[in-house]
């Protein structure tokens, strides 16, 4: 297997998952792409699964993972929808919002229990079919740690680029808190 060419551009956030493992978030230069936002797990330096995400697509993460954290005991009582292909599924006990497509792939929130493991956040790829991509779990800790990185770079970002958000921002976020 061929080792991606990348290129970490800001190194903003790392938690510790194991021994060897952690969640980082980074700014990344994938190959010739522009420099995006990518959340994922890393292993002796090495890039795991994890997503990549531009600005609004950070910030509409931060609106989600915010007015969904305080809520996270109560999902976890909900009666699951059974979610996946035949070949590996998992239990959807909260759909927490889309965050954005790219071709026939929805970047989404969910809390989902993977193998009846305990309820996690699931920020990751699904096709129109409930089949899945590349993603990352995060525990409630590991989220709430997560959140306030993201709003601390975002509050960077801002003050990098102006503070006012643009049309689009304003209507995915009008989108997403009306749908929530």
């Amino acid at each position: 297997m061929d080792t991606p060419i990348f290129s970490i551009q800001k190194h903003i956030f790392s938690l510790k998952k194991g021994s060897s493992i952690t969640l980082q978030l980074n700014i990344i230069k994938w190959s010739e792409n522009s420099p995006k936002y990518d959340i994922r797990t890393w292993k002796d330096e090495k890039p795991g699964k994890g997503v990549t995400l531009d600005l609004l697509d950070l910030k509409t993460l931060s609106k989600l993972l915010e007015s969904n954290i305080a809520l996270f005991e109560d999902f976890s009582t909900q009666i699951p929808k059974e979610i996946g292909t035949p070949s590996f599924s998992c239990k959807l006990y909260q759909s927490c919002g889309n965050i954005g497509d790219l071709d026939n792939w929805h970047l989404e929130l969910n809390v989902i229990s993977w193998k009846n493991s305990a309820c996690k956040f699931d920020l990751r790829k699904w096709d129109k079919d409930k089949k899945h991509g590349k993603g990352v779990t995060l525990s409630h800790d590991e989220a709430a740690k997560l959140l306030v990185a993201i709003k601390s770079e975002i509050q960077e970002a801002h003050q990098d680029q102006g503070a006012l958000p643009t049309e689009k921002e304003l209507e995915a976020w009008t989108e997403i808190l009306t749908k929530n």
